[in-house]
């Protein structure tokens, strides 16, 4: 078949997606892809997707299986989606706390890449052992920014040598608590709140 408007190459043979284009389940995504060849995106998305899928039937048929024949596939299924909730929420709420409240880069501005790391992220209690056990050293988001492949454990040390580095160079480096964190975050999500209200 010859690409047409509604066509789609995977694997060298092209499909006529008229019909399936409204049904598929990614949505409109496929319709990005008319007259191209799509093979490898496909394999991509469809290899992800089938590792999601196996996972929530997988880890739930474990779990049964450790927990004994008393607790069904279905019990099993909820704690597993309550247990990835909680940890989900704990995740994003600590990688929210030095992001999220912070000025955002406008469309005139062009920082490089360290002006953008230290002006637009926090770093939190970095010298606190407690506060990097519990965040999982994600308090140490500007030297993470900095210096993505750095062992975590060395991030603490190297906060204290960015201070010396920032002052310098005369950049910024904001460096706050732990409760500070929460009280702006917390504070920025009502404010964006009440903007959507009004």
């Amino acid at each position: 078949m010859s690409p047409s408007v509604s066509t789609l190459c995977i694997q060298g043979t092209w499909y006529n997606i008229d019909d399936f284009a409204e049904r598929h389940p990614g949505g409109s995504v496929i319709r990005s892809y008319i007259n191209q060849d799509a093979t490898m995106v496909f394999e991509e998305m469809h290899r992800q997707a089938m590792f999601m899928l196996m996972g929530h039937v997988t880890r739930p048929y474990l779990l049964s299986k450790i927990v004994g024949f008393n607790h069904s596939f279905l019990y099993c299924y909820l704690h597993m989606m309550f247990s990835m909730y909680i940890t989900g929420m704990y995740l994003f709420g600590h990688f929210s706390l030095s992001h999220t409240f912070m000025p955002i880069v406008e469309n005139f501005e062009n920082p490089n890449w360290v002006e953008y790391s230290l002006a637009h992220t926090v770093d939190i209690d970095t010298q606190n052992p407690l506060i990097s056990w519990i965040m999982g050293y994600l308090n140490c988001q500007c030297v993470h920014h900095l210096f993505p492949q750095m062992p975590q454990f060395r991030q603490p040390q190297v906060s204290k040598e960015l201070v010396e580095f920032a002052k310098k160079w005369d950049l910024p480096y904001y460096h706050i608590s732990y409760s500070k964190a929460w009280s702006l975050m917390l504070e920025n999500l009502h404010t964006v709140g009440q903007s959507k209200i009004h």
